[in-house]
């Protein structure tokens, strides 16, 4: 059992290995077909004809267009700064700010979060006035009762 155990653990640990190293031969690859399409853009603004000519942008393939957004997001130094300017801005804010943060972007990304936030919202505020009328009317009774 033990030898069965460590057999599985050293198979778990090399397909982790392989995992990483396909992670990394996709991010690489992505970083280089990145560079690519900055060199395509690069000798096209070279060429007589505008490039919107001899592309038209209904002709473009899926893999050009989602480089072309990644390219310009790089180029673009306006997003760039608003990126620091986020990441700045959260690493100011103390731990219970950061907490706030991060539960109030889970509960307003999701319908049902919102809808069960609600809900649970409501049924507290019942549970008040029901335990508030309660005591008042419990209150009320023993002050005639006493009379």
């Amino acid at each position: 059992l033990k030898g069965e155990l460590a057999d599985k653990s050293a198979e778990a640990a090399r397909f982790r290995d392989a995992a990483r190293r396909a992670e990394a031969r996709v991010e690489t690859a992505a970083q280089e077909n990145l560079r690519l399409y900055e060199r395509i853009r690069f000798l096209e603004s070279y060429a007589q004809v505008p490039a919107n000519a001899s592309h038209p942008p209904s002709s473009l393939g899926e893999a050009e267009g989602k480089y072309r957004s990644l390219y310009e997001e790089q180029l673009n130094p306006f997003a760039d700064f608003s990126r620091r300017e986020k990441l700045r801005r959260y690493q100011d804010l103390n731990v219970a700010e950061k907490v706030m943060l991060n539960l109030s972007s889970v509960f307003l990304a999701s319908k049902h979060a919102r809808m069960g936030l609600l809900l649970y919202v409501l049924c507290l505020h019942a549970l008040v006035f029901t335990a508030l009328h309660s005591y008042s009317h419990a209150r009320t009774c023993d002050r005639t009762r006493m009379a």
